[in-house]
């Protein structure tokens, strides 16, 4: 049973007249009393009839990626994982991976990282350490080279900013 309407969004296309809208729900099963989330979109053609369309869903299971660059940051970065580590302990999303790319670190601080990534329960993490002059540009395509998965999503992100957990999911349906 639907037990609550979380959010409905539409986006029309003037060429075509069709409205494309994303449904997402609350779903109570009525003999576990167990809720879930349920997300889809449906179309909406120029008639206002609704048509479920073939081939057209959002990957609810690929693997969101946030990737961050340093250069002599080391507080920042493990603010950083500590963040990533919340929104995972909070969905339990396995599809949820870090990429780091670090330049020029001591050694020590190097270690911090990798420790705070190794007990950070983060399924899929990478940390990649450059040399040389500091280049965003450069740190992201190297962080870029190390996802295998072509499906998956990039999502190049600040060490500053604090994410919420349901960005996750918000990341996926746009990407």
């Amino acid at each position: 049973m639907v037990r609550k309407i979380e959010n409905v969004e539409k986006k029309t296309d003037e060429v075509k007249k069709i409205d494309r809208v994303l449904i997402e729900l609350q779903i109570q099963d009525k003999e576990t009393n167990d809720t879930f989330h349920h997300s889809e979109y449906v179309l909406v053609d120029n008639k206002k009839r609704l048509c479920k369309p073939d081939r057209f869903q959002w990957n609810k299971t690929a693997i969101v990626y946030f990737v961050v660059t340093a250069a002599n940051q080391v507080n920042w970065v493990l603010h950083f994982i500590r963040n990533m580590k919340r929104i995972y302990q909070e969905t339990q999303d396995r599809n949820i991976g870090v990429v780091i790319a670090v330049y020029e670190t001591k050694e020590k601080h190097l270690r911090q990282i990798k420790d705070e990534l190794d007990k950070s329960s983060l399924p899929h993490y990478e940390m990649i350490t450059l040399s040389g002059r500091y280049s965003r540009v450069q740190s992201f395509n190297a962080a870029v080279r190390v996802i295998a998965d072509p499906h998956s999503i990039l999502f190049l992100v600040d060490l500053h900013l604090e994410i919420a957990s349901a960005f996750v999911d918000e990341i996926r349906k746009v990407g």
